[in-house]
């Protein structure tokens, strides 16, 4: 049941190494584009918020697009307008309702 743990250490292998910058032509050329990587970043982050700044004014524009539509709709509507008019009428029927007693 037990394992013997003798061999463990040399079945392990070293996490590769990375040797950036190993000269100063290296360093040079990675600060560079790391440089230019900001550059680009920088312009992308102008380019979003000018785009975010033109659909808030947008947005803005037309939040009062649709306030009091149905009330201006049934003031120019003709037949609602027949409808809402006042009742007068020309004669008045008065009909008592008693019981038999």
């Amino acid at each position: 049941m037990l394992r013997s743990f003798k061999n463990f250490g040399s079945r392990l292998t070293a996490a590769p190494v990375h040797n950036f910058a190993t000269n100063e032509k290296a360093v040079k050329l990675r600060m560079k584009a790391v440089d230019s990587i900001r550059k680009i970043t920088k312009a992308m982050k102008m380019v979003a918020s000018s785009k975010m700044r033109m659909d808030m004014q947008r947005l803005n524009g037309g939040k009062d697009f649709g306030m009091n539509f149905m009330q201006k709709i049934f003031q120019n509507d003709a037949y609602v307008q027949a409808k809402t008019t006042p009742f007068v009428p020309k004669k008045i029927l008065a009909v008592p309702i008693t019981t038999d007693r």
